[in-house]
């Protein structure tokens, strides 16, 4: 029963997301079998991409924000309403980041056309609302609110997508690709119930604020959710350099239904991270033990998982993409892993370690990096996925001999 209140929250969150990804899912499924192996590589390249974007607008001041929220602050900044400005201060200016970041991925990626440009832009915006929305109500532990920040447009995808499925209609690639980025504007709805502490702000006190030190302690956790959160965009646009666009394709379908383990680490980062912010503020120990029980289930469903993943690709995606086959049970394993060391980073958020979490990243994409160029010319996509579970597992040692070091008392 120790555990018990911790799994309900997170068997909550848990459940909301993988319903989004269940409706995701849908559209996905639609996008697939309409769209040519090479236009639903574009598709997922661009999509990934996006996502990865709306990372830079995070760039982990959201973390930073809610564990500073709710703990005893060490920081110049002593109350809420002055971290609110700073943090929104500090969003806009990671906006105007990521739209340069994007206008030079476009031209490097190979995308000349403005109406994608427009598209990706406008939803790149609404992504960034979305993500400072989070932030809001995972510090007011608002979790229902939280979820469906991503349930609504992902609700409309589906029924998008059910339509595509039922013949109603079929959508070529440009409006594909606007649906999915374009129905996140639904989330603006949720504004009306964000807590009033986080709505008494003019763009007045934006321009004033300053957010230096806000900055300052998202880089290193920034560095580190760039490249975890954006992982599939990295493995995209090597295969889309090493291989095609088709390639692409194959590999981003494998990668996205291993990815609901990301979903499940979400859930439980959403729900710890406050949680053991008061912890700190109370000075209570850090609960090893919750954590090793919490990666055990992870681990469990990982191994359910792949017993019906191949079963289910053939069901719903067809031989179109066969080649998913081939290395969809190493990417499950490794999103697990994953999954488990992504969660546990909380600790280093919650003891202002985040420059810890930046150089246990940056290892394990080297690792990544230089395995892949040497495993993709010989094993292909296969050796990709290898070269993500080598990653994978080394990036977890290496977080539990930090947090086991730092000598926490379980």
């Amino acid at each position: 029963m120790r555990y018990f209140g911790i799994l309900k929250k997170v068997s909550f969150v848990s459940a909301g997301n993988i319903l989004n990804a269940g409706f995701g899912l849908v559209f996905l499924t639609a996008s697939a079998r309409v769209l040519t192996p090479a236009d639903f590589g574009k598709y997922a390249l661009l999509t990934t991409l996006l996502v990865f974007m709306s990372k830079v607008v995070d760039f982990g001041s959201n973390s930073v924000f809610v564990a500073e929220s709710l703990k005893a602050n060490n920081n110049p900044v002593n109350n809420k309403a002055e971290l609110v400005k700073t943090f929104i201060a500090l969003k806009v200016l990671l906006f105007g980041f990521a739209v340069l970041f994007s206008l030079v991925a476009f031209y490097a990626l190979g995308f000349r056309s403005l109406a994608l440009l427009a598209i990706f832009l406008a939803g790149l915006v609404f992504y960034a609302i979305n993500v400072t929305l989070f932030a809001f109500f995972q510090s007011a532990e608002m979790f229902g609110h939280a979820v469906l920040l991503n349930s609504i447009p992902a609700f409309f995808k589906a029924v998008i997508g059910g339509f595509m499925l039922l013949g109603v209609f079929s959508l070529p690639f440009t409006a594909i690709y606007a649906t999915f980025c374009l129905s996140m504007v639904l989330c603006l709805f949720l504004y009306l119930f964000i807590p009033k502490e986080f709505k008494r702000l003019s763009s007045a006190d934006i321009v004033k604020s300053g957010f230096t030190q806000v900055f300052k302690a998202s880089f290193p956790a920034g560095v580190s959710q760039l490249i975890s959160q954006g992982w599939s965009a990295i493995s995209n646009t090597i295969v889309k350099f090493s291989k095609g666009f088709s390639d692409v394709g194959v590999f981003y379908l494998a990668d996205k239904i291993a990815n609901v383990f990301s979903l499940i680490s979400l859930s439980i980062f959403t729900v710890i991270l406050p949680q053991n912010a008061r912890r700190k503020k109370e000075n209570l120990p850090h609960d090893l033990k919750e954590t090793g029980v919490l990666a055990l289930l992870i681990m469990v469903l990982a191994v359910g998982f792949v017993s019906v993943s191949g079963i289910f690709v053939t069901s719903v995606f067809g031989n179109k993409y066969a080649g998913s086959l081939l290395i969809l049970d190493i990417l499950i394993i490794s999103a697990a892993i994953s999954a488990v060391h992504a969660f546990m980073e909380n600790y280093f958020y919650i003891h202002d370690s985040t420059k810890t979490i930046m150089y246990i990243s940056l290892t394990k994409l080297s690792i990544f990096v230089i395995l892949s160029f040497l495993l993709l010319p010989s094993l292909s996509l296969k050796g990709l996925a290898l070269s993500q579970l080598i990653s994978a597992v080394f990036g977890l040692i290496l977080v539990s001999f930090l947090t086991v070091r730092s000598k926490i008392r379980i």
